[in-house]
């Protein structure tokens, strides 16, 4: 994975080259100095529900660089929880997040206008702390 990702570092000037692991789970620690961000759940809001999120991003060390994503996200009524409990600052964050009410990634799921004017409050209390 290092040298993987040296290459598109090298290589891919666009963008920030910035380097995402998808593992979509808990990952080895030597992983976190080499991606600039790792996908530590990529999930249905049903297992997120129950995963130990804390665990993934080794309870916290690495929020700067977790992402998140939930799909199959059907609790419309959560959702302004969820995103700030999982953006925050006032908790242990993450660095990144997808929600969305569809199984694929074909297209934006219908709670898509809530999910990013929910992401902009987050974001706009995070600046003012």
């Amino acid at each position: 994975m290092s040298d993987a990702t040296a290459f598109v570092k090298s290589t891919f000037t666009h963008g920030g080259n910035t380097v995402l692991f998808n593992a979509g789970t808990a990952v080895d620690d030597a992983y976190w100095s080499i991606a600039d961000y790792i996908n530590v759940f990529e999930n249905t809001e049903v297992a997120y529900d129950t995963a130990d999120i804390g665990a993934l991003d080794g309870e916290g060390t690495h929020y700067s660089q977790s992402t998140l994503i939930l799909y199959n996200y059907t609790d419309g009524s959560e959702l302004e929880r969820d995103v700030d409990t999982i953006l925050s600052r006032q908790r242990d964050t993450m660095a990144g997040l997808y929600i969305t009410d569809s199984d694929v990634y074909s297209a934006f799921g219908s709670n898509w206008d809530a999910f990013v004017a929910q992401v902009a409050t987050v974001v706009l209390t995070n600046m003012a702390s």
